[in-house]
Parts: structure tokens; C-alpha cells; sequence
């Protein structure tokens, strides 16, 4: 707690003396205590090493300042998440002073200052004003149509400036639901800046709250409910069908949505899948493991029940993280959700059941009777890499997602000896593009495989999970642990394996099981990966599309 307060201090110090302190010195202002940790950083102090802290809370603000005082760099087309121009034909620069750099992809929504200005009649009807500047309703020629909309026409005197405007445009311009408001177009030309959105008829929901409001309308209970819910459309004052969203009965229960709920398996379900929790075969800091026989759609099937325990530091948070992430996901080498169960204080994850455990138990000098060859330890390290660049790459537009706990028993393998990578509880959902692939968050995973800036600073980037992998890449090609020391007196870390590289000395710790069988060729090749993996700068560490290209040449070299 001290280091918290200690932090906290250097943190106000520094904001107070600043000229631009905005809005982040009115969260550290409020108190000596933890509560600033979750409202910015978004984690459990409970969880987290606090030893940590006060050098993440400083390291913070030097990332606050040295984003405010990059910020001509950004709007050049400068991309500060991995210090590299970005292609000219990615981003195109508006003229004009204080205008943004925008990608590709934007430039379907922008519409000219006079298309703005016939729309509204030169911004006749204002029907909405705040600390953003005016709003005016307009009717704007678009794709053939004539269609209503709200103009929002920012005035940075009434404090809104470019980083705002940049988000609202960059959240919303690939956001589609039907219970958020629709971005039309945006206008950046010269000191005006416009956002044009769909047309809410309705207005608000505070002028229908207030008693003795002025409309003529007075919402029922039901509407107020489903307003709630975002089931019901203040556009044209329809209902929207009830069987969209589902509200789950029971205290700390979810709301889910309607492709969630073909996941929902009830408690007797998992009961009688387990015979009542009977075979358990791991534990860990969420609770216990259990193996069980789950009859899912006429199918009997073996699966891996974690049941969370909120005692050992498992939430609410954890559970919603594994069941939003992995319920969007299909993929070959990561770890299948196949339900999930939430009744009264219960919250239990239901996955495919990986038949050979995980990868840390097939270390050398372990009770299993089985030593795994080069080729296949070759075959679960390329799977893992499969999996870690569909994270960083392929989840969806604009999206990615940093697992954070890559370690060995973070790895299972099913029954032909596929890799899966599991335990997204950690994980974080991440977008890229302008300056916001890094995360700040307290460092969170375990030691020895966390890379050593994410320790020192608490910002999170993709190439924070190259570094863990690249420990799992010694821990295979050495079969130790970075987490036990063995009875040489060893124990493995980041500093000691690139030491051993550097110095060619790495046949006096690889598995002695693999001298047999491993070439030198293929030894230095694989070494070289999981070297570059580690190296201290992020800049020099390759991506996860790299480390799987090498290491797949590396395989068929093999065959």
C-alpha cells in the first residue's frame, strides 16, 4: 500500500505542476487509495504485485505527456505504436492547419463543408447544444437519398479539440448495432470540425423522465424496461422483438445476447457431466478443474469443467473476459468454449477436453512416461504460434487481443498432440490503428515469463506476448521451467538463456533427451527464434506472422 501511496503522490506532483493537467489529474486527485488503480487502470489491486505499482503509475504520466507532445506527429501520419512511417497509401493527410491524417478506410464518410451547409440549411435549426459546441438537424443527400440527420458542429473554444473529434470518428466508423447511434459522415476542413449521425426522432430519454416534462408523452413501464435493455428503438418508438436479448435471473448474473445463448449449460447439466465434481485434475488461482461427459445435442462429449472460486481471486470480470473472447473465436490451436454456467453465486467455464494436459508436465525428470521428440515439441510450438498471430491479427477489424499469460501450462494438447493456447482471463481486447495499440495496465501474469518493460512501465503491447512465448521457446528446446529450478542448480529466465546463446554454450542446458536427434542446424535455427523473441527492445522483437513463417520452414526443413 505504500508503494500505491508513494505513486499516487509522485503522480499528483507531476500532474499539479503541469500545464495541461485534463481530465487524468481528477482521478488521482481523489484520495490516498487504491481506487484510482481500477477506475484507470482497469484491474484488481488485490491481484496484482504491488511492488510494481509506483513505478507504473509514474511511468504512466511520461507516457500521458510524451503522447500529448507527439501528438504533430500523429496527425502527420506518424504511427507511435511502433515507431515506423506509415505507407503513404495507408493514410492520406488532409490540408489545412490543425487537420488530421486519416486512414483509407475513412474516406467514405467524409462529406464537403457545402454539402453540410445546403443539408442544414446554413445550420438553421439547432436543436441541441453542450460543452461540444451545437447541434443542428438536417436533411443530407446521400448515395441517391435524402435522409435525415443530426450535425454535430464542434467548437474547440467550448473544449472540444482534435483528440476528441479523432475518437468519436475512428470508435464509431466501424461500430454497427443497432443500439448505437450510426455515424454518417464526418467534415474536417480548416478550423471546423463536423460529425454527422444518424437522426434520433425521439430525442433523448432525459426529456421523458423528468415529471411535467414538456413532450406528450409519458413512457410505461414495459418501454422503460426495454429502453434498459436496448430492446426497445427511440428512432421510431417500435419495439424491437423481445427473443433478441435475454436477462438472466440470479444476483451478479449477465445479461447475454442471443448468439451467446446456445453456450448456456444449466448447473444440473454440468452436475451430472462431472457425477457432482468428482474427478478433479488441476488447480490453480481460479479454482479447480474437473473432467466430466457432457451430453450436448444428442452427443456425448468429454470436456474440461472449471469451476471459479471468487475466494481464489477469481471474478466476475475473469469470467465475462473468457466467455466474451473465446465464444467469438474458432480456431485450430486455441482452446474451444463449449458453454458456460451461471446460477446464484456458481460460474463455471465448460471447454474441449485436451486428452495430454498440458505442456509443462512433459518436461524432462517428470512422472509421465513419455518424452516428446524434437519434431513434435517443432509441431506444438508452431501450433502456439498459429494461435498467439490469429490473436494479434485475425480477430476482427481493427482488433486484437494480447493474451498476457503465455506460459507452458497456459498450453494443452489434445489427443494427437495439437496444440491449444488456453486461459484468456488475463487477455485484453485491444484496437489498432491511431495510437492506441498499447494498453496501460497494471502488469498482470506470471513472473519470469512477463516481459521486462510491461513490469517496469505497465504498458501492454503484442509484443509483449512474443516475449513469453519466446521463454516457452526455451523452455521446450531446454525442457526446464522458468518457474522450477532444477537439480543442477538451473533456473531458467530470459537473462539466462540469452546468456547461454550468446556465449554458444546452449548444448550445456538443452534436454539431454534431444542430443540424439537434434542437428546443429536446426538447433541454432530455433535457438536464433526464441533469441530474437527476448530481445529487450520491443522494435527488434518480430511479430507473431514472422515467428510463425520462420518457424513453419523450420518444420518442413525438417521432414
Amino acid at each position: 500500500m505504500q508503494a500505491i501511496i508513494k505513486g499516487l503522490e509522485k503522480v499528483k506532483q507531476e500532474l499539479t505542476a503541469s500545464a495541461d493537467d485534463g481530465p487524468v489529474s481528477e482521478v488521482f486527485h481523489k484520495g490516498r487509495n487504491a481506487d484510482p488503480l481500477a477506475l484507470y487502470f482497469g484491474e484488481d489491486p488485490a491481484r496484482c504485485p504491488f511492488e510494481q505499482v509506483s513505478q507504473t503509475l509514474w511511468n504512466f504520466v511520461r507516457l500521458f505527456r510524451k503522447e500529448v507532445e507527439s501528438k504533430e506527429y500523429i496527425e502527420e501520419g506518424y504511427d507511435m505504436a511502433d515507431g515506423k512511417e506509415v505507407k503513404s497509401e495507408d493514410v492520406e493527410s488532409i490540408p489545412g492547419k490543425g487537420s488530421m491524417s486519416r486512414p483509407k478506410e475513412w474516406q467514405h464518410l467524409e462529406i464537403s463543408f457545402k454539402e453540410i451547409e445546403v443539408a442544414t440549411k446554413n445550420f438553421k435549426e439547432c436543436i441541441g447544444k453542450g460543452g461540444y459546441g451545437l447541434v443542428y438537424k438536417g436533411q443530407l443527400y446521400k448515395s441517391g437519398k435524402s435522409i435525415p440527420v443530426a450535425t454535430k458542429r464542434l467548437n474547440e473554444q467550448f473544449g472540444q479539440g482534435l483528440k476528441e473529434f479523432l475518437t468519436e470518428v475512428h470508435l464509431l466508423s466501424w461500430q454497427k448495432h443497432p443500439n448505437l447511434i450510426s455515424i454518417v459522415g464526418y467534415c474536417e476542413k480548416d478550423k471546423e470540425k463536423i460529425l454527422v449521425y444518424e437522426y434520433a426522432q425521439r430525442g433523448s430519454l432525459d426529456k421523458y423522465l423528468r415529471r411535467n416534462n414538456t413532450t406528450n408523452y409519458s413512457l410505461t413501464w414495459r418501454q422503460r424496461l426495454k429502453i434498459c435493455v436496448g430492446g426497445y428503438n427511440m428512432t421510431d418508438g417500435k419495439e424491437e422483438k423481445s427473443e433478441d436479448v435475454e436477462s438472466k435471473p440470479g444476483k451478479g448474473s449477465m445479461s447475454r445476447s442471443k448468439e451467446r445463448q446456445h453456450l448456456v449449460i444449466s448447473l444440473r447439466e454440468i452436475e451430472v457431466a462431472t457425477k457432482i465434481f468428482k474427478e478433479c485434475i488441476g488447480k490453480g488461482g481460479y479454482g479447480h478443474v474437473y473432467k466430466g461427459k457432457l451430453d450436448k445435442s444428442g452427443n456425448i462429449i468429454p470436456v474440461a469443467i472449471k469451476r471459479l472460486n471468487e475466494q481464489f481471486g477469481q471474478g466476475l470480470k475473469e469470467f465475462l473476459t473468457e466467455v466474451h473472447l473465446l465464444s467469438g473465436q474458432k480456431h485450430p490451436n486455441l482452446i474451444s468454449l463449449v458453454g458456460y454456467c451461471e446460477e446464484d453465486k456458481e460460474k463455471i467455464l465448460v471447454y474441449e477436453y485436451a486428452q495430454r494436459g498440458s505442456l509443462d508436465k512433459l518436461r524432462r525428470n517428470t512422472a509421465t512416461d513419455y518424452t516428446l521428440t524434437w519434431h513434435q515439441r517443432l509441431k506444438i510450438c508452431v501450433g502456439v504460434a498459429r494461435g498467439l498471430e490469429h490473436l494479434h491479427y485475425h480477430v476482427g477489424e481493427h482488433l486484437s487481443i494480447i493474451h498476457r499469460d503465455i506460459k507452458s501450462a497456459n498450453i494443452l494438447l489434445d489427443q494427437n498432440w495439437v496444440a491449444k493456447v488456453s486461459d484468456f482471463r488475463l487477455s485484453k481486447l485491444t484496437f489498432d490503428g491511431l495510437y492506441r495499440s498499447a494498453i496501460v495496465s497494471l502488469a498482470c501474469g506470471t513472473m519470469n515469463y512477463i516481459e521486462p518493460e510491461y513490469m517496469l512501465t505497465g504498458i501492454l503491447k503484442k509484443k509483449s506476448d512474443v516475449y513469453s512465448f519466446g521463454m516457452v521457446l526455451f523452455e521446450v528446446l531446454c525442457g526446464r521451467l522458468c518457474t522450477i529450478k532444477e537439480d543442477d542448480g538451473i533456473l531458467l529466465s530470459g537473462p539466462l538463456a540469452k546468456e547461454f546463446y550468446e556465449r554458444r554454450r546452449l548444448d550445456e542446458i538443452i534436454d539431454p533427451s534431444l542430443k540424439e536427434h537434434l542437428n546443429s542446424d536446426s538447433m541454432n535455427k530455433f535457438s536464433a527464434i526464441a533469441y530474437r523473441c527476448l530481445h529487450d527492445d520491443r522494435r527488434h522483437r518480430p511479430t507473431m506472422d514472422l515467428v510463425v513463417k520462420e518457424l513453419e520452414d523450420l518444420l518442413k526443413s525438417e521432414k
